[in-house]
């Protein structure tokens, strides 16, 4: 539900969290406060309720975003994270140390082991936001795909849901809730729920369309859909006819990237980086620079040391590698 213009999500509902677990956080915040690091609360909480799996669960869904500090360098220091934290709880319940004695061993070695990490690629993030919750909360893989959907002139889905029964339409989405079926003569077919940023609708993809696509009904790939629609009173059902990687598609058929830095983005000390990744994809598709200045929108051709237009091979390796330097996707391309 939505408190003060923010989204509250119960913690029994995250995956793998179980009632005794959130029994234990919340006596833990309710005795001593807001958790100031994860550290804190790893050295709170009672870790034999609050096992890996629980803080897995919670670096997952961004529980731990307020520390500033990326997912990704918590998630690949879990195992030192909890294994520290248990080492001092043992301590304690022994009495050899006291309630905050050398705990702060154990900070300063979380501390010095995250550094200045890099969050993972916004998929990557995504998948297993939806992995945690069941749902995409920080973003929607489609997301850096809106340019190319507009190209192909798709719709969302709520305007689809208004067009007529047999009409023919175009989409863009996530395939989730995949399920494989056999028809009475033993033929392979698939439903599942089509999702963009927007809605969601039933769809099916029957035995000799899915033949064609089935290598392509991945969770969490973005693609586009064409399909007629079965709408009676009861639902509106898509019936798939053909589906394409967003991502292949993009990538074969871009004809400029527009990479777009916002007033507030720092650059000092990317720029050089930046112009080191660009010449590492070197290729065929030319560069913009979209500034966005106090509402304004200026564009600029992006040229190299020779004067001649930066151009690059497209790929989403590229679109991480530019992301990673920005904290942000900025790269787009159409």
């Amino acid at each position: 539900r939505v408190v003060d213009g923010q989204i509250r999500y119960g913690l029994s509902a995250v995956k793998g969290i179980g009632e005794k677990a959130v029994l234990s956080i919340v006596e833990a915040r309710t005795e001593g406060g807001l958790f100031e690091s994860v550290e804190d609360f790893l050295l709170r909480v009672d870790l034999k309720a609050v096992n890996k799996r629980v803080v897995e669960s919670l670096i997952k869904c961004g529980a731990f975003d307020f520390t500033k500090v990326s997912r990704r360098a918590y998630y690949e220091r879990m195992e030192d994270l909890v294994r520290g934290a248990q080492a001092v709880q043992r301590e304690r319940e022994t009495n050899q140390i006291g309630l905050f004695g050398d705990a702060h061993d154990v900070t300063t070695l979380v501390t010095r082991k995250n550094g200045d990490e890099s969050e993972w690629p916004t998929n990557k993030r995504l998948a297993f936001e939806r992995e945690a919750l069941g749902f995409y909360i920080s973003g929607h893989p489609l997301a850096k795909y809106s340019a190319v959907l507009l190209t192909l002139g798709a719709k969302t889905i709520p305007q689809v849901k208004k067009l007529e029964n047999g009409a023919q339409v175009r989409i863009g989405g996530v395939i989730t809730a995949l399920r494989l079926r056999n028809t009475k003569k033993g033929d392979r077919y698939a439903s599942f729920v089509f999702e963009d940023p927007y809605g969601v609708i039933d769809s099916l993809a029957w035995p000799d369309t899915y033949t064609k696509i089935a290598h392509l009904m991945v969770a969490d790939d973005p693609v586009i859909v064409t399909g007629r629609l079965d709408v009676s009173e009861e639902r509106v059902n898509l019936i798939v006819e053909s589906m394409e990687s967003l991502l292949e598609y993009r990538d074969k058929n871009a004809s400029r990237g527009l990479l777009t830095l916002e007033e507030g983005d720092r650059v000092d000390g990317k720029l050089e980086r930046l112009k080191s990744i660009l010449a590492e994809h070197s290729g065929t598709c030319p560069v913009q620079l979209q500034l966005l200045v106090s509402g304004s929108q200026v564009s600029l051709g992006l040229r190299n040391e020779q004067k001649d237009p930066v151009c690059v091979s497209v790929s989403e390796e590229l679109c991480d590698e530019v992301e990673q330097l920005f904290g942000r996707p900025v790269l787009s391309f159409m």
